[in-house]
């Protein structure tokens, strides 16, 4: 078995449709072992944690300009007044709002920088919890193991 990053865990999630069942199996472990792993290391539930996830890839989609409804698709939403309902449970807004909202800071930034005779900063790293931290070990831990024979 090939060693996997964790950048190919996330896209396992995206290929999985960020369905617990089918992400267990690309990891090629049980959905309840998967379950044993995320509660072993005080996490979230798998399904709870792949729907945050996609809550998370969706903003991020957003922030690009993308459309909500082009956003809720590809993303596999059984509906687009679904992901509007878990979008604003989740980040507390509309997703256009959201979009409304970045626009806004984009804005602020620019001309906070351009007062201090700036282009750009450097991106700061995205913090990740503890939690978080210990997930993604554990995630790559499974992908990395030799397979049981």
């Amino acid at each position: 078995m090939t060693r996997i990053t964790q950048t190919h865990w996330l896209a396992l999630a995206e290929r999985a449709d960020y369905r617990v069942g089918r992400f267990a199996r690309r990891l090629g472990v049980s959905p309840r072992q998967l379950e044993r792993v995320f509660q072993a290391h005080g996490c979230l539930p798998p399904q709870a944690f792949l729907d945050e996830l996609r809550l998370w890839v969706a903003a991020g989609w957003l922030e690009t300009g993308a459309a909500p409804k082009e956003v809720a698709l590809e993303l596999h939403y059984r509906s687009v007044s679904w992901f509007y309902h878990q979008f604003g449970r989740h980040h507390g807004c509309t997703p256009r709002e959201f979009m409304r909202i970045q626009r806004r800071r984009e804005t602020i930034h620019a001309a906070r920088l351009a007062e201090l005779g700036l282009q750009a900063l450097p991106p700061l790293p995205d913090p990740a919890t503890e939690a978080q931290g210990k997930l993604v070990r554990s995630l790559i831990y499974l992908l990395n193991r030799e397979p049981c024979r």
